[in-house]
């Protein structure tokens, strides 16, 4: 493979667009309703991640939830065990269809990756083995051999999505969410029999594995076209093979990078406390991330849309996708008041998490601006080395912000207060650069962010668990919206076939 096609410039790019007659408005319809392909299953994984995140707690306990939250924890860290590959691919292939990539070197990439993959899970297992003892040693093993599973399966979904096959993507995200919810149900009715008194996390972990691990079995059979067959030989071709870690890898080290960041509070609790007090906390970081699943789609969609288009249509279309995210994160966040009535009433042994999740939740903004457009944007820019230093000075300033927080006041709340003030470092440094050197707009989506954090800080202090606090928080949404992105409104809200094209 040639190394030049993996770094296409955006002339190429244009020029391609051209000869396709590309347009504006055709590729924002196409956009948006590539988001609306993702997001109708990404409604089925809300619907998982609201049993998974408020009904297992219950059937688990504290303590049990508490373990396999460690599972989850180190399992967001696997990806780097990839060393760059599939976000090689990613970048090489962004934009492709998949009737043009080279099958039999598509095999070769599928086989060497899994084969790649076998000795990493080995090597996890077998230092689990070794050096941890009781229920860490049976965690351990879990994310080992859930590391083989999660990351091919990863890497069938980055072709799905680099070659923007968005409905294979969405159906498979359906599937697995089902799984997950027939699993939950199952051992609801075992508790309701009287089967199990409380749902170990052992039991639920080696569900989640399985789980997994069929999900990968489906992709397989569905790839059977680049999985199957002849293939280039390795002879001769590693040459091709390493261009996906040198390309990729800086991308996977940011990216893990960024997960440390959001992860790095949820760490200290770990250590810090006790098992329970880790799994009230991560609860918090549960109803956090039931949110999050309405914006992914934005994610998933957005930087193989952005490897079509010209560099200036991508510099012009920042502050109109960075605005629609957040309306929409804002607007999700009208969801705070059912979630914290439902906590008080149905799990109440967790209600202590509530004072973690009313500090952390207005992040989800920060967060979802940050990892779903200003990363892809750098990813689009080809300027990942520049972003990884970002996120290293950004990881440095959270662990000494989460560590003097801590050291004033001695609870858990420290670190929420800590997550939100790196947040805000983070966006204001990352977007530092796109606004020095491409002089995008950035001041009304930083307004925006900022007025709808303090209000919403403010609103459920003074009314912390009442209808008449969502109600208001409805009514200042609506009007700062109307006020402030009246605009972004009209455009993405226009339905097609209605209004004149410009």
């Amino acid at each position: 493979m040639d190394a030049g096609r993996g770094q296409r410039s955006f002339a190429a790019a244009a020029a391609g667009d051209r000869q396709k007659g590309t347009d504006v408005s055709g590729g924002r319809k196409s956009f948006l309703r590539d988001i609306l392909v993702v997001e109708a299953g990404n409604l089925f994984v809300l619907l998982s991640s609201v049993l998974v995140g408020l009904v297992v707690p219950k059937l688990m306990g504290i303590v049990n939830y508490g373990y396999y939250q460690i599972f989850t924890l180190y399992m967001t860290y696997t990806s780097l065990l990839h060393a760059g590959f599939i976000d090689g691919v990613l970048l090489v292939h962004g934009g492709e269809s998949y009737d043009e990539i080279d099958k039999k070197r598509f095999r070769l990439n599928t086989r060497f990756f899994t084969a790649f993959q076998a000795v990493v899970s080995l090597l996890v297992i077998a230092a689990a083995c070794l050096f941890m003892k009781g229920i860490y040693r049976y965690i351990f093993i879990m994310v080992g051999a859930d590391t083989l599973v999660v990351n091919v399966t990863k890497y069938f979904q980055f072709v799905s999505q680099c070659t923007m096959r968005f409905r294979e993507w969405s159906l498979r995200k359906v599937i697995q969410a089902g799984l997950k919810i027939s699993v939950v149900l199952l051992f609801i009715l075992l508790h309701r029999m009287g089967r199990i008194d409380e749902l170990s996390c052992l039991s639920f972990t080696a569900a989640v594995v399985v789980i997994d691990t069929l999900l990968l079995l489906w992709y397989i059979s569905t790839y059977r076209e680049i999985t199957f067959g002849e293939s280039l030989p390795l002879r001769g071709n590693w040459s091709g093979l390493t261009i996906y870690f040198r390309l990729g890898i800086m991308l996977t080290i940011a990216y893990e990078v960024s997960t440390l960041i959001l992860s790095l509070d949820r760490q200290f609790v770990s250590i810090l406390f006790d098992t329970g007090t880790y799994g009230i906390y991560s609860f918090a970081y549960r109803m956090v991330y039931m949110v999050t699943t309405v914006v992914t789609a934005v994610s998933t969609v957005l930087f193989p849309t952005l490897k079509r288009k010209t560099k200036e249509q991508v510099i012009g279309a920042f502050d109109s996708t960075m605005a629609l995210i957040s309306i929409v994160v804002f607007a999700a966040m009208a969801g705070y008041y059912p979630l914290c009535l439902f906590i008080r009433y149905f799990l109440g042994e967790y209600a202590q998490s509530l004072v973690y999740f009313r500090i952390l939740f207005p992040g989800i903004a920060l967060t979802s601006c940050i990892t779903a457009i200003i990363f892809n944007y750098y990813k689009v820019l080809n300027k990942n080395g520049l972003y990884f230093v970002i996120c290293c000075l950004v990881l440095a300033f959270a662990a000494a912000s989460n560590y003097t927080f801590y050291l004033i006041m001695k609870t858990p709340a420290a670190f929420s207060i800590a997550s939100i003030i790196t947040l805000f470092v983070w966006y204001l440094g990352a977007e530092w650069y796109l606004v020095r050197k491409y002089r995008v707009k950035w001041v009304r989506n930083l307004a925006y962010i900022c007025l709808m954090t303090a209000l919403f800080y403010v609103i459920t202090a003074v009314f912390p668990d009442s209808l008449w606090g969502m109600l208001l928080y409805a009514a200042v949404f609506a009007a700062g919206t109307a006020a402030l992105m009246r605009d972004v409104l009209a455009k993405y809200l226009r339905i097609p076939g209605i209004g004149k094209r410009r």
